[in-house]
């Protein structure tokens, strides 16, 4: 009796992670739309309500469309959790969609909104603010394969919602990093880290190993991202130089 009442007066932390009430997926979507909303939010006066300068149109697009990808992936996650699969399918195409548009849409985005800003506020450190550059492609990179992938591995759901979730976690950083703290401008990508370690951790508590998924991926993901960082930060005249010319400063 004595042992018995001990063990349920425990934790068990596997079984609360799998619990009904208690989704990761769930949980982790209703962060990373936290943080979009958080970081967006403290700009949009500034840059929608009362911008100084106008902005082009493309930015309107790409944000509309971006912001449509989150909204879908909350959405998708939430019909998974209260068992709507074929409803969630169905939404799938238009992740498709949004998947399919949204590498060119950012790279063109990138380029175009580094020319504008180097332009429109005279920029005076314009070798800077090319290398930047760096970031928002890296972005495109990570964000491609695991979206791609994962819509091609739909039927094979334990690879599909992890290249999901990295797929959004690794863009997380557009909100994340907007958000008025010291440092998060600077250093955004390390608000990912916790996202991706939080995925690796789960996995290891709910079925006692890491998935392929994050094994392979993380480690790239995150190798990416810290060369991007390099190339900003270290600002070599190669890639200064590759940049003026994609943004058409050359």
């Amino acid at each position: 009796m004595a042992t018995q009442a001990t063990t349920a007066g425990r934790w068990n932390w596997r079984a609360l992670l799998r619990g009904r009430w208690i989704r990761f997926h769930t949980a982790m979507a209703i962060i990373i739309a936290g943080g979009m909303v958080l970081g967006f939010g403290y700009e949009f006066p500034a840059y929608v309500i009362h911008p100084k300068v106008h902005r082009p149109v493309l930015l309107a697009v790409h944000s509309a469309v971006f912001v449509s990808w989150f909204v879908v992936y909350c959405a998708q996650v939430l019909l998974i959790q209260v068992r709507k699969r074929r409803l969630h399918m169905t939404l799938g195409w238009l992740g498709a969609a949004l998947a399919l548009v949204m590498p060119p849409l950012g790279v063109a985005t990138a380029l175009v909104m580094r020319r504008f800003d180097i332009l429109a506020f005279h920029s005076t450190q314009v070798a800077n603010d090319l290398a930047f550059v760096a970031t928002p492609l890296a972005d495109m990179v990570i964000f491609t394969p695991c979206a791609w992938l994962g819509i091609a591995l739909r039927k094979r759901p334990d690879y599909h919602r992890r290249l999901m979730y990295l797929a959004t976690a690794a863009i997380a950083e557009a909100g994340f990093g907007r958000i008025p703290i010291p440092g998060a401008g600077t250093y955004f990508y390390l608000s990912n880290l916790p996202l991706y370690a939080a995925g690796m951790i789960h996995d290891k508590v709910t079925t006692g190993r890491v998935h392929a998924v994050y094994r392979w991926g993380v480690p790239l993901i995150v190798g990416v991202e810290f060369t991007s960082m390099v190339l900003w930060f270290a600002k070599p005249v190669w890639w200064v130089d590759l940049a003026r010319h994609m943004t058409g400063l050359s």
